[in-house]
């Protein structure tokens, strides 16, 4: 019966992986948007999204905030080809808003809706 009380004790590398697994689905828990549903929202092609995305993932890198919580690349199959997508979170969203050119109508209409819901 003393064996059936043996305790196992992980090794501090499996402890750590463990630890990571975790605050990765946290962070995960976050993303709720796809970057690519500002395609169905006025942005011309996946260039328009990819430029305003870059800028935006450099935003909150430079202002020093974890790019991790708020921006995760992602493969979607779609019509049986693979594409690249990203979830976001609200920020990660708003920043792609905010960074996408605003000669575009549609997006200079959600850059206008972002900032007059800030008041």
């Amino acid at each position: 019966m003393g064996s059936a009380l043996t305790r196992y004790f992980a090794r501090p590398e499996q402890e750590y992986d463990l630890f990571r697994q975790f605050e990765t689905k946290l962070m995960e828990q976050g993303l709720v948007h796809y970057a690519s549903w500002l395609l169905d929202r006025g942005l011309r092609d996946q260039d328009e999204l990819e430029q305003a995305l870059f800028k935006a993932v450099q935003a909150v890198c430079a202002a020093r905030v974890s790019c991790r919580e708020h921006f995760k690349r992602i493969y979607v199959c779609q019509h049986g080809q693979l594409k690249t997508d990203w979830l976001v979170s609200d920020l990660g969203m708003r920043m792609i808003i905010m960074h996408a050119d605003p000669r575009n109508p549609a997006m200079a209409s959600l850059q206008v809706q972002i900032l007059s819901a800030s008041h």
